[in-house]
């Protein structure tokens, strides 16, 4: 099972982790101003710049084209902006522009924008903070390769949806300006197109999910009104150590067949329950519902529902709480297939699958209301299919392979 993970996801774990260990020690620090502005420079490397594979139609049959993956870095400037709820707890929104022209490849290429607004949570610290990120936004490519015609690549500017998560550290000049340090890693969801017949052939680009290693360097002024201290940092207590929120499901995810891949967008309920056994560490589970009815194919498709139990670590303070969580589980698909035929009978496949993200919680109306929302990336260890076939194919295998995707929890709970 760990065999299955890749670089990307050992770096969605650590991006969010919202440097956790330091949250158990909070010495005095001086007061924090209000706002800050930081001017930088942000680069990334486009680990898997060719987004999926793309489907070669001929006649009844089809075939799928693997793309190369072109691993290079890019960078530009970025402009970043904080605007501080408390010492613990951030708004942020940010801008880059990346030059160097990526290569056009299918669904990215050219000069690339990042935009993006969320939350940040920080440590306290005299000379040196860390904090984590989680920051939804949009990409836009300048000159992506939307299809495939007769005359070569057809280009145009191509803008997704894009989830920004990452950890960094901050170290304090003066009084007002600090230089950070930033990992990150960056999520685009990018949709799919139809090109133009060329030679007999029909070609497809099918929509997938992208995922960018990101770092960023820059310095970082402070200005406007100190914060104050909390006046109650919350401490723990039996009346409010577990909790249990029902939220709304969004997931955007890879589904794959001997075709390739294709991309969509699912959504659902979700209940989720956790204890805490102190104030920063506790348990962490999920039930997810996601009606969709995804096409069947040989390895998901149908129904889907998803289960994850792990701990989760952070900080609580008496109007919010902010939390790393790493959980295993299961996700079951209720309409597979394992028969080429006109009318395969459906067969529920189950799969190992793992998330990690992280956990915002408000506490609006007193300790025992709350509104919670997750930002995760979800990884699905699909086994491998033996399917049959007519004659004279008899049968093939469909090869276990994993895939990667946002999920997003939005909801409301009772915490007891």
């Amino acid at each position: 099972m760990m065999r299955n993970l890749s670089p990307r996801f050992v770096l969605a774990v650590a991006s969010a982790f919202p440097a956790c260990l330091p949250l158990l020690i909070t010495p005095t620090v001086a007061a924090q101003q209000r706002q800050t502005i930081e001017i930088g420079a942000l680069g990334q490397t486009t680990d898997n710049q060719v987004t999926g594979p793309y489907h070669v139609t001929t006649g009844p049959s089809s075939i799928s084209l693997l793309g190369t993956n072109h691993e290079q870095i890019f960078a530009g400037p970025m402009i970043d902006y904080t605007w501080g709820i408390s010492r613990h707890l951030m708004l942020e929104s940010r801008a880059a522009y990346l030059f160097g022209k990526q290569p056009i490849q299918s669904l990215s290429g050219g000069n690339v924008l990042l935009v993006s607004a969320g939350l940040r949570t920080a440590t306290d610290g005299k000379r040196i903070r860390f904090y984590d990120r989680i920051a939804p936004g949009f990409v836009s490519f300048s000159q992506a390769g939307e299809a495939i015609t007769q005359s070569g690549w057809q280009t145009a500017r191509s803008t997704d949806f894009a989830l920004d998560q990452g950890i960094g550290m901050e170290v304090q000049a003066d009084k007002h300006d600090a230089i950070r340090m930033e990992f990150s890693s960056i999520y685009f969801v990018e949709k799919g197109s139809n090109g133009d017949a060329v030679g007999g052939f029909a070609y497809t680009l099918p929509g997938t999910v992208e995922n960018h290693p990101t770092f960023s360097l820059g310095l970082a002024h402070a200005f406007g009104k100190p914060l104050p201290e909390d006046p109650n940092p919350g401490t723990f207590s039996s009346r409010t150590a577990n909790e249990v929120t029902l939220a709304y499901a969004l997931q955007v995810q890879p589904h794959l067949n001997f075709n390739g891949i294709y991309l969509s967008p699912d959504s659902g309920l979700a209940v989720s329950a956790a204890h805490d056994f102190r104030s920063w560490i506790g348990i962490d589970t999920s039930a997810i519902l996601l009606p969709g009815g995804d096409q069947p194919n040989y390895q998901d498709g149908g129904t889907e529902s998803e289960f994850y139990a792990g701990p989760r670590i952070g900080l609580q303070r008496k109007h919010y709480a902010a939390f790393a969580k790493y959980r295993f589980g299961a996700v079951t698909f209720a309409s597979t297939i394992n028969q080429n035929v006109a009318s395969p009978p459906p067969v529920r496949a189950w799969d190992f699958a793992q998330d990690a993200g992280a956990i915002i919680e408000l506490y609006p109306r007193g300790p025992h209301w709350l509104l919670r929302i997750d930002a995760d990336e979800q990884a699905t260890s699909y086994h491998s299919v033996q399917v049959s076939e007519p004659p004279p194919i008899n049968s093939q295998t469909q090869s276990a392979t994993a895939t990667y995707s946002p999920l997003l929890l939005i909801g409301a709970g009772w915490r007891f």
